[in-house]
């Protein structure tokens, strides 16, 4: 109380701005708990959460602020028909968060998450060798297709920045270095960087209409 007392005297105002974002930083956090059902869950600030009907949190997740956590229902017809997020026990998340499944995402237990973080089992458009999506359609209009599931095991450690992509396992007590992208599996007890080179995968023939890799 005396930190308030004290703000209080030498500016008010302030004071006053303070208290109503505490409260409603309570407010925000007690909607969240009574709408995803569950009690020991923390988030630092309010988080962006759709599809909460197919995520389940584990016991003491916590959160920075920014995240943005989504499920997106019927999004591709090779995907699951329920798309699902599974988050195990004593999660540990940093800021700017973003976790989206249109097939499934599972993260096991005491993981820990830096900021920036990108998981997503899923891209706009489709890019294999027979066809695909064409370049002139906007990716905002190219439907949602997922490769595969996401699985996180126990004890993982993602750094700041790092990107996972559709269809890959990592194995428990892993460690996955700053600004990693994972487009492959990963083996338990491992610890996986990426170079700093960036290299092209994929090129669209405008002949053939498809998308290839170069030789």
């Amino acid at each position: 109380m005396n930190r308030f007392n004290e703000l209080f005297r030498r500016n008010g105002a302030w004071a006053l701005l303070l208290i109503w974002r505490l409260a409603l930083n309570r407010l925000n956090l007690v909607i969240i708990r009574r709408l995803l059902g569950v009690n020991d869950i923390y988030f630092q600030g309010p988080p962006r959460i759709l599809g909460s009907r197919f995520i389940r949190f584990g016991k003491n997740f916590r959160c920075g602020r920014g995240a943005w956590i989504e499920v997106v229902e019927g999004a591709d017809e090779r995907a699951l028909r329920s798309p699902r997020i599974s988050i195990g026990n004593n999660v540990v998340v940093s800021e700017y968060f973003h976790l989206a499944a249109v097939n499934s995402i599972r993260i096991g237990d005491d993981v820990l998450i830096g900021s920036g973080v990108l998981i997503s089992d899923h891209s706009h458009g489709h890019y294999g060798r027979s066809g695909g999506s064409h370049p002139e359609v906007p990716p905002c209009a190219r439907p949602l297709s997922s490769k595969g599931r996401i699985d996180i095991g126990r004890n993982v450690w993602i750094g700041d920045g790092v990107k996972i992509l559709a269809g890959v396992t990592i194995g428990e007590g892993s460690v996955i270095g700053a600004n990693t992208v994972v487009s492959a599996d990963i083996p338990a007890a491992s610890v996986c960087v990426s170079g700093a080179t960036p290299r092209i995968v994929k090129t669209y023939d405008q002949e053939q209409q498809v998308w290839r890799t170069p030789v």
